[in-house]
């Protein structure tokens, strides 16, 4: 559907009723669409995450593990702190890259991801092997200018997401060295948050996975729990235009992040309506992608992700409540050093994820 430019913003204005939109093929189309364009750099990214686990999956266990226990003296909590080796002998940047970023900063710091800009260009190059570094850089720059988002996501600007439990970090940890992110939405209250604070604090912790993921570490491993989610909810998530849009963008390699595994939790009593979506998007992948896509109930996920990895409030081993908290309260000390974050500014800790879940069964 070609939307005239001198009505887009109107029309993205608009928060359509859930019954125009299962009716209406266009917006279907609309949306998928974007998302197709969307899906060609998330693939990317997984095909060099694909590429470094079939490397990996050749060589005996000790023997894979042994290099990234060595690396973890300059990979402390979620490898946000560089060693000093790493941090001298960083890239020389190219004058058009110093220019885009500080044409992008305007006042605020020249830190990326939470990264000064000479560490953020060498993790980006390291990891562009399949596209021009500078082309995701723009691309990063285009998404935050176009949004009026920071360079950095800081802890103070998503403190009210942070309290309704929707999204989880965790570090990486051996044997397995994939950092973890859980999103539960049926925990989002769109009433008292909007959908965007949400986005934010998703790309918050698609930074920490970006600083995580070190030279012989593993991708990110996603895991979302679509249980419990009720009509209404879904409708206020999912018939905002601008919200939606903004979402497509955000997969569109808005930040370089080598994604390993998704895990989709369903259960029989989902929404036809979310149902619907759900089948749109997937039905843009292509099979490589797919291929790092499962779907299934709790059981399902337990066998994919494994008990070690996956949190108790997900019927998992991992006591992922003091590692998160851990983790969340080191990042606030790291933005209060940088500058980004006075410490008496800093909201509580958000509440406990497991009570907020839903029991094992599912």
């Amino acid at each position: 559907m070609d939307i005239p430019m001198r009505d887009r913003s109107r029309t993205r204005r608009r928060r359509l009723p859930a019954s125009w939109i299962l009716r209406d093929r266009e917006f279907f189309e609309l949306v998928r669409g974007a998302w197709v364009q969307g899906v060609q750099q998330v693939e990317i990214e997984v095909a060099k995450s694909g590429a470094k686990e079939e490397l990996n999956s050749n060589v005996p266990g000790d023997a894979r593990d042994a290099p990234l226990q060595q690396s973890t003296d300059a990979v402390q909590h979620e490898g946000a702190q560089l060693s000093d080796s790493v941090r001298l002998s960083t890239c020389d940047v190219p004058e058009e890259v110093s220019e885009a970023v500080l044409a992008c900063c305007g006042e605020q710091p020249v830190i990326l991801a939470a990264l000064p800009l000479p560490v953020f260009w060498q993790q980006i190059q390291r990891m562009s092997r399949k596209e021009d570094a500078f082309v995701i850089l723009q691309r990063m720059l285009s998404f935050r200018s176009k949004y009026k988002w920071p360079l950095t996501i800081c802890v103070a600007e998503v403190s009210r997401a942070l309290r309704h439990c929707v999204f989880q970090y965790l570090p990486p940890q051996p044997p397995l060295w994939h950092p973890l992110l859980t999103c539960v939405l049926r925990n989002m209250d769109t009433k008292s948050c909007c959908v965007e604070e949400y986005q934010k604090l998703a790309m918050f912790m698609m930074e920490a996975a970006f600083r995580a993921v070190a030279e012989d570490a593993r991708g990110l491993v996603i895991v979302v729990d679509l249980r419990g989610i009720s009509s209404s909810l879904a409708r206020s998530v999912l018939t905002g235009i601008t919200d939606l849009t903004r979402g497509v963008a955000m997969c569109s390699g808005s930040l370089p992040v080598c994604i390993s595994h998704v895990q989709i939790i369903e259960s029989g009593s989902q929404p036809v309506f979310l149902k619907a979506i759900l089948s749109m998007l997937l039905s843009g992948l292509s099979t490589k992608v797919l291929s790092r896509v499962s779907r299934g109930d709790l059981k399902a996920a337990l066998e994919v992700v494994g008990a070690r990895d996956l949190p108790l409030a997900f019927g998992g081993d991992r006591d992922a409540e003091p590692e998160w908290r851990a983790w969340l309260e080191d990042r606030r000390s790291q933005e209060a050093a940088s500058g980004l974050l006075r410490l008496d500014e800093a909201p509580g800790p958000p509440p406990s994820q497991q009570l907020v879940h839903l029991g094992s069964g599912g």
